[in-house]
């Protein structure tokens, strides 16, 4: 594994372990500080396979790999993508570039549901052995498995009694 792939089996071992009904994904710049999350995850999920964050600024998987190649000379982008090998990654997603994005910074996904526990662990293989990008992933995964998912907070600001997210440090 790169150095790139060993920090996300890290980062995403405890979702294999699916002990409950609901699992919670907070990126690790998100800190609850809300009372009431947990419930309000709970009636937000109510009959769909998973709910996540759009992504606010692209549309598409395709966007997404457009944005990533144009700006590599970006610090941040550089330092940690710049080495990879992204013709192979888009190449894989083939037809699929067209499926929406989303931003894993933080889902809720139901694990009494089969389909949500394929997902997730398709999602966690693909992350450890394969994609350099988890949201493209699991965009990848919701859209060929069509999975009822719901889109929450693009902008975060209805999630502001629950969550806060702090920003990426600016690389100079």
């Amino acid at each position: 594994l790169t150095d790139r792939q060993a920090g996300k089996y890290y980062k995403t071992a405890c979702l294999a372990l699916q002990d409950a009904d609901i699992a919670i994904w907070l990126d690790h710049r998100v800190n609850v500080i809300g009372s009431k999350f947990v419930e309000w995850v709970k009636s937000a999920i109510d009959g769909q396979h998973m709910i996540i964050p759009q992504h606010p600024d692209r549309k598409t998987i395709g966007d997404e790999y457009k944005y990533i190649l144009t700006n590599l000379d970006q610090p941040y982008l550089n330092v940690r993508y710049a080495n990879e090998d992204w013709q192979a990654e888009i190449d894989a997603y083939g037809k699929h570039l067209d499926a929406p994005l989303v931003n894993p910074r933080f889902f809720a996904i139901d694990l009494r549901k089969k389909l949500s526990r394929q997902i997730l662990g398709d999602w966690y293989n693909h992350i450890i052995m394969y994609t350099i990008f988890d949201q493209c992933s699991i965009s990848y995964l919701l859209h060929t498995y069509s999975a009822s998912f719901k889109y929450i907070c693009p902008t975060w600001a209805h999630l502001s009694n629950y969550l806060e997210v702090t920003p990426h440090k600016e690389l100079k």
